[in-house]
């Protein structure tokens, strides 16, 4: 997918039921970056307002409502905003150094904010915003459902940890797990690192249940689930080389095999970001543009009928 004009690279961050991505569309090789929140309706970029720059766009849901961040250079402070419907530009939530990363289709947003002693997770729901009692030097929120439980991950001193806080009753993964999304059933996708390798798992029932990874590849980061218990990630070959992965019914596929039609003759896909209840799948990889330059580009995977 391109990127807003005066751009040349993009990239992806999250996808609804309706097939609307958001990301960022940004200079490549720029130094300092200025990224610019960005969402593709049909395939085609638009931004949200003049003068959000830089930002970035974290999430949407199925009413087109938005959240991200919007940066203040050099980086130094951020704010969360959010775009409450298509055509509407952002506001700004309250709060200084805050980032917006999840909004369910009720439009609560989570995200974390940073105080001068350590990083904190919070809820921002009907104009307020609530801090989430959960411990650690820093502490995000990842993600959250319709029932408006929220996964996150802690971090302290000598360690790590994801919980599940739901509706003021915390509960703790085992340490070095990381709690990236939770679907309407609450089944949690996990990444969980290990003395030896990192692999990606379904909490489900109180179990992690560790999805396999693909031939010849190893070290699976968990990054999107939906609501068919169907996940996508990213493993790394022996080499060190990127393979975009989906699970589904305890099987895993690199995606690059799915695509048959030609359309991805060039590409080399390298992340992804997102996956609807759809089964369309959105991240970002390499392709040589018109000019003959190796660039970042956001794609749309779009299952065959």
């Amino acid at each position: 997918m391109e990127p807003l004009p005066g751009f040349n690279a993009s990239s992806t961050t999250g996808i609804n039921d309706l097939g609307e991505v958001v990301g960022e569309s940004s200079i490549q090789n720029q130094y300092p970056d200025r990224p610019v929140a960005t969402v593709w309706r049909d395939g085609r970029p638009a931004g949200f307002a003049a003068g959000l720059s830089p930002s970035t766009a974290a999430a949407i849901n199925r009413h087109g409502q938005v959240v991200g961040t919007l940066l203040s250079p050099p980086r130094s402070t951020s704010r969360t905003f959010r775009v409450l419907s298509r055509g509407r530009p952002p506001a700004l939530l309250p709060g200084r150094n805050s980032w917006g990363t999840a909004i369910n289709d009720v439009g609560t947003i989570v995200g974390h904010v940073r105080d001068m002693f350590r990083t904190r997770a919070y809820v921002h729901q009907d104009g307020r915003m609530t801090l989430l009692d959960v411990p650690g030097d820093y502490v995000a929120s990842k993600g959250l459902n319709n029932a408006g439980v929220v996964v996150g991950v802690s971090v302290w001193d000598g360690g790590h940890n994801g919980w599940i806080f739901d509706h003021d009753v915390l509960t703790e993964l085992p340490i070095s797990t990381d709690a990236v999304a939770i679907n309407s059933s609450g089944v949690v996708l996990v990444s969980r690192w290990g003395r030896e390798n990192t692999d990606a798992s379904l909490y489900i029932n109180g179990r992690l249940e560790t999805l396999p990874s693909p031939a010849g590849a190893d070290e699976c980061q968990a990054m999107a689930l939906n609501d068919r218990n169907v996940a996508v990630g990213i493993c790394h070959r022996m080499d060190g080389s990127p393979v975009v992965v989906r699970w589904s019914d305890g099987d895993v596929v690199d995606l690059s095999n799915l695509i048959s039609d030609g359309s991805g003759d060039g590409w080399f896909l390298t992340a992804v970001s997102g996956i609807n209840g759809a089964g369309q799948i959105a991240g970002w990889g390499w392709i040589t543009d018109p000019q003959g330059e190796y660039v970042r580009r956001a794609f749309l995977l779009s299952p065959v009928p």
